[in-house]
C-alpha cells in the first residue's frame, strides 16, 4: 500500500507529498484556509481510503448514495483529481 497527501488551499489543488510531516509543514504554513487529505492505495494504485475512511464510504458521504449517478460521477471525478502520481514532494 502507499499513501500520497494532496494538499490544497481554499479549495484549489496546490502540491502532493509523500511524507506527512512535510504536508503538515506545508499546512502550517499556508494558513487555515490550507487542507490536507491523506489517500490511500493498494498495491494496483487503486484508491482504497481517504482520511482513514474506505473510499466509497468517503464518496458516499460527499454526494448521494452508492450506485447512483451523483455517486458514480464524483467517485470518477475523485479518481482523475487523486490519481496516485510518482510526481510528488
Amino acid at each position: 500500500m502507499a499513501k500520497l497527501y494532496f494538499c490544497s488551499h481554499d479549495g484549489n489543488f496546490r502540491k502532493v507529498f509523500k511524507s506527512e510531516k512535510k504536508a503538515e509543514q506545508w499546512k502550517e504554513q499556508n494558513g487555515q484556509l490550507a487542507f490536507v487529505t491523506e489517500v490511500t492505495y493498494n498495491n494496483k494504485k487503486e484508491i482504497i481510503k481517504v482520511d482513514d475512511q474506505d473510499f466509497d464510504d468517503f464518496v458516499e458521504s460527499i454526494s448521494d448514495e452508492i450506485g447512483t449517478p451523483e455517486f458514480i460521477r464524483v467517485k470518477k471525478s475523485l479518481m482523475e483529481e487523486w490519481a496516485f502520481t510518482d510526481l510528488v514532494h
